[in-house]
Parts: structure tokens; sequence; C-alpha cells
């Protein structure tokens, strides 16, 4: 009698969740992608940094990739509700989910909630990489030994320098950011 009861009541909660998750009318986009990056070096140099001078002397492989799970849906009003996923492809930590957000977007402005990175880092404008640059020093740092940053080791996102500015390398932490609607282009942003 009480699994007969425990399990008509979860039927009925999961019933009435998946009624009220969007009207029968709205349209649900999903989307796969990703990318994949592979670097191959030749380093030559004459610091101690590492276990030997020669740690970051030779040849090696570095790998940079990720998949990418979207969804949004737009409701009759024009407020549009999606998620973000990024499942790293290369890591070397326990993490392997890089960013997973949600965001909810109108003529209010737009507001991501989750892991994603901070509003300084993503309306910044700068010169796209092409190859290994200084904004992918991931797989730079493993070629080029390094000891901090130029202006500080939390001011810039990674040791190297970088041209996006991530405070006390927060990029991928929890956090709520707001975009403002843009007013004649112009737009702000804040995170916390």
């Amino acid at each position: 009698m009480r699994r007969s009861l425990l399990a008509s009541t979860a039927a009925t909660v999961v019933a009435a969740s998946v009624a009220v998750a969007a009207p029968a009318h709205a349209q649900i986009k999903l989307g796969l992608g990703g990318y994949m990056q592979q670097y191959f070096g030749y380093a030559n140099s004459d610091t101690n940094v590492g276990s030997s001078s020669d740690a970051f002397n030779g040849f090696d492989v570095k790998s940079n990739s990720e998949i990418w799970f979207v969804g949004s849906t737009t409701l009759d009003n024009g407020i549009k509700f999606g998620v973000n996923i990024q499942l790293e492809g290369n890591t070397n930590t326990g993490d392997q989910i890089d960013e997973s957000f949600l965001f909810v977007e109108g003529s209010f402005g737009r507001f991501n909630i989750g892991s994603e990175n901070s509003a300084g880092y993503l309306m910044t404008y700068a010169a796209p990489d092409v190859g290994l640059g200084v904004n992918s020093t991931s797989v730079l740092t493993g070629y080029i030994p390094q000891s901090g940053g130029f202006a500080g080791a939390g001011f810039f996102r990674s040791p190297l320098g970088t041209t996006y500015v991530e405070l006390d390398r927060n990029n991928d932490s929890e956090k709520l950011t707001y975009f403002t609607p843009r007013f004649q282009g112009l737009q702000l942003g804040a995170s916390y």
C-alpha cells in the first residue's frame, strides 16, 4: 500500500512538472556543438622551473576540446529560457564540466545563473585567437614556464596574462550575471 502511494505520488509530481515546464506549443530548440584544438610544439628553455633544467625542453603535443549541450525555448510573452552545459574533453582536474548555466532573457536584459564566465570576460572585445596565442594560455604554459601574471597573480585570467580580464580567477565559479538591454549600442553587465 505504502509503495503504491509513493509511486503514484511520484508519478503525479513528474506529470505536473512536465506539464508546467513549457506550454504545448512552445518550441524547444536543442543543440550539440563543440571544438577540438591540437598543438604540437617545441621549446628550449634555460630556466630551472620544474623538476630539472630540462623540464620544458623538447617536443610535446597538447589538446584542448569541449562538447557543448544547449537548449532554449521562447514563451508566448517573449521571455526566453535556456541552458548551456560544456563538457571538458581534456582535463587534469576532477571537474569534468567546464561551464553549466541557465539563462533568462527578455526586454529587461539577460540573466546568467550558474558557472559561467563573468560579465567582464564575456563583454571583452579582443582580436580573435589565431593558432597558439596569449588568449589560449592553458595550452601555451605547457611549453613556456611562467612565474606569475604581469599585474599580479589574480588579475589576469592565466599566468602569462591575456586580453580577457578575469578578477581573482573566478572565471567559471557559480555566479549571477546581469546584462542590461542595449541603449544606443551601450550595454552594461555585472556579476556577483
